[in-house]
């Protein structure tokens, strides 16, 4: 590796073997990167899909307890601990 000097800058040159490690690792680099790229494609697409999944189960439990009380609220009147767990859901099912 040589270091030149131009005008008060410092400036790193590669040359013999440092030249052709350097190419190698930098390209190496971009292989390894790509591939974690693609490894991590699944793990992002499944979070996106859990989320959906968990909406919907948020908006079943929801539904489920307003068909079997006629509305949360009435279900929230009878067991008041439940409120915080609806507020909840609410959220989550995007109600």
């Amino acid at each position: 590796m040589a270091i030149k000097y131009t005008r008060g800058k410092k400036e790193l040159e590669y040359s013999g073997i440092d030249k052709v490690t350097h190419a190698f690792g930098s390209t190496l680099e971009k292989i390894k990167s790509g591939a974690m790229k693609a490894a991590k494609a699944p793990v992002r697409a499944y979070k996106k899909s859990n989320a959906r999944y968990q909406k919907a189960q948020a908006a079943k439990e929801l539904d489920d307890v307003a068909r079997g009380f006629g509305t949360v609220e009435k279900y929230i009147e009878l067991n008041p601990s439940y409120a915080s767990r609806a507020k909840r859901l609410r959220e989550k099912a995007g109600r």
